[in-house]
């Protein structure tokens, strides 16, 4: 796959509705309640219409979604995995997958990374805010 175009990227914070700040290190992706957490910021970085990708500032790396739901970190964003559907809603924002649009971005009530095939729209886990 070729290089993703960046047409407008922003630094932010996701904050789950569990109350857990996104955070992409260079092993994983999780959650933590630490505000401060160098890797909590992210920069959104958008590809197309209300598509983005999601880079860890202080790791480098992406967040992706493989063919089995699973959230990982990476440093290639030339991965289609790495690039995610923007929803807006009310309050709250969910990140579709894009390779399959049933999986979301989410993490569980103890902090972890939600796997794809068990997150549905509506769901506390998926709801983000960016701060």
């Amino acid at each position: 796959m070729s290089e993703l175009s960046v047409s407008y990227s922003r630094e932010t914070r996701l904050k789950c509705r569990h109350g857990f700040y996104l955070k992409v290190t260079e092993s994983r992706v999780e959650g933590t309640r630490d505000s401060e957490d160098r890797y909590a910021t992210l920069t959104m970085e958008s590809v197309k219409t209300a598509e983005v990708m999601l880079r860890g500032n202080a790791s480098g790396n992406y967040i992706a979604m493989n063919a089995k739901g699973e959230m990982y970190s990476t440093n290639s964003p030339t991965r289609p995995e790495c690039v995610f559907k923007e929803i807006f809603e009310t309050k709250y924002n969910s990140y579709q997958s894009t390779l399959n649009p049933a999986w979301y971005l989410a993490l569980t009530k103890q902090g972890e990374a939600k796997s794809g095939p068990k997150t549905k729209p509506g769901q506390r886990a998926v709801g983000f805010i960016a701060e």
